[in-house]
């Protein structure tokens, strides 16, 4: 056997690596609770919904499949094709043989993700909307009465050959119901989709088919909250977000931006994630400073299915293959609805607002100032302390203004004191012991200066004392200087 021969089966092998990309030994977070978790504190569970009276149950079965590519990168592209179809095969088969009503593959499942390299030939794999990948499912999707969503690279025949990020939603007729390009494109990291395509055309489209309404938020979409809203707003009960995605980026964020966008949709979301290392004959960069690499890095699978209820699936494998098949009740989606009231207390017109104004070319934030945020004084209040003349009577005597005095010159500070029209600024310096002499004349038995961080006492002797905290003094300094 030759090396090249040689290399190709361990990169292939890599990808099939049980130990690559694990937890703890473990190749989900939620095999790991499970685990190690008692019986009562981890459930596994699929989606239900109240019973109703005027209302039948409304369950549908989805089935999710994350998959590695089948061949490495420097193999025939019309072999790599042909080899993802054969893998793919069974893993299809499974889901039918289960009843599966919807199944949605991974983004360009048809294909190595290249869109990191930037080189062109990798457009070689795109196809019309009823190229061979559609052709290869639609036997399926008729045989086992499935809806299927399959997204690929799209070649856009009548419009100059343009290339998409596309889903083809295939019928459970085998029938091609429309398609969704993919509104956001990313350019972060070694994400240079735009290389090979640019943002998509169809808007927010919603597909009724025979087990709900259902709608494709490819992939870097999923970080858009407005975007996952246009889904919900045309009335989609699922919404499938196929993605592509490593470790390294975006990881921390997966179980969360899905199941926050379940919940404030009030709809279903499953996320789909490819898995392994795919390896490029030539090394590339991003602009990033990194170093010239051959991979993308880790993409970590573990897809699943988020409920409006904030409940979820546990995840698939981060390293393996895998169909994630689970049932859910469309009847909750309204359930949660009127529950919450989220649609009823949104404020679509004021957000309509904002953006018709945020959009033109003349749009200022609507920002209201401090007008003192400016200014580079502190502002204190002073009380007069209870007397013996009236031992239940605190009133307000005047506003003190603490003013900054130059860092060269820090061994003082100016104390504006009196009414309106008895204004007058002392200085006091700032010893170590916080004492200082006051010569105003307005105090009776005492007279306190309070604020968050410090206490300013002034008694009848005409003495007065600081009591400074820590707190303070740290605010205080790079306004006056250092206060040792």
């Amino acid at each position: 056997m030759d090396d090249t021969k040689r290399k190709e089966e361990e990169q292939v092998m890599s990808n099939e690596d049980d130990s690559k990309g694990s937890i703890c030994g473990y190749d989900s977070l939620h095999r790991l609770l499970k685990d190690n978790l008692k019986p009562h504190l981890f459930h596994a569970f699929c989606f239900q919904a109240d019973k109703e009276l005027l209302r039948e149950p409304r369950v549908v079965r989805v089935g999710l499949i994350q998959n590695s590519i089948a061949l490495p990168t420097t193999a025939h592209f019309a072999d790599q094709k042909k080899a993802i179809f054969d893998k793919l095969r069974p893993i299809i088969e499974a889901a039918g043989s289960s009843g599966v009503n919807i199944l949605c593959l991974q983004e360009a499942w048809m294909m190595p993700f290249a869109f990191c390299t930037r080189e062109k030939r990798w457009c070689e794999f795109a196809e019309p909307v009823d190229g061979e990948s559609t052709e290869f499912l639609q036997c399926f999707a008729l045989k086992y009465n499935m809806v299927i969503i399959s997204p690929i690279l799209e070649r856009d025949i009548n419009h100059g050959e343009v290339i998409w990020n596309t889903a083809v939603v295939i019928g459970n007729h085998g029938n091609v119901i429309g398609k969704h390009r993919k509104n956001h494109i990313p350019r972060v990291g070694d994400f240079n989709e735009s290389t090979y395509y640019m943002e998509g055309n169809t808007g927010h489209p919603v597909f009724e088919t025979a087990f709900g309404k259902i709608a494709i938020n490819i992939c870097y979409g999923r970080h858009h909250p407005l975007n996952w809203l246009a889904f919900g707003l045309n009335g989609a009960e699922i919404v499938f977000n196929p993605s592509a995605t490593v470790g390294e980026l975006s990881e921390p964020m997966w179980p969360i931006e899905a199941r926050n966008a379940a919940i404030a949709n009030s709809y279903f979301v499953a996320s789909i994630n490819r898995v392994g290392t795919e390896t490029f004959p030539n090394a590339f960069t991003s602009g990033d400073g990194k170093p010239a690499h051959a991979d993308f890095g880790h993409f970590y699978g573990s897809s699943h299915v988020s409920a409006p209820d904030s409940s979820c699936t546990p995840s698939l494998s981060r390293n393996r293959d895998g169909l994630l098949i689970t049932d859910m009740d469309l009847n909750l989606c309204r359930q949660v609805k009127d529950r919450w009231g989220f649609r009823m207390t949104a404020r679509y017109d004021m957000y309509a607002d904002t953006l018709a104004h945020y959009v033109k070319p003349d749009f200022e934030p609507q920002i209201i100032s401090d007008p003192l945020l400016h200014k580079k004084s502190l502002l204190w209040s002073v009380v007069r302390l209870p007397s013996a003349a009236t031992p239940n009577k605190i009133s307000m005597l005047h506003i003190g203004i603490i003013k900054p005095v130059p860092r060269k010159n820090f061994k003082s500070m100016k104390l504006e004191t009196g009414k309106d029209r008895e204004k007058e600024t002392k200085e006091f310096p700032l010893l170590a012991t916080y004492k200082v002499c006051y010569t105003g004349g307005f105090v009776d038995l005492g007279v306190i200066v309070v604020d968050l961080w410090s206490l300013f006492c002034v008694n009848s002797s005409h003495t007065a004392q600081i009591l400074m905290s820590t707190r303070l003094a740290k605010l205080l300094e790079p306004r006056i200087g250092s206060f040792s």
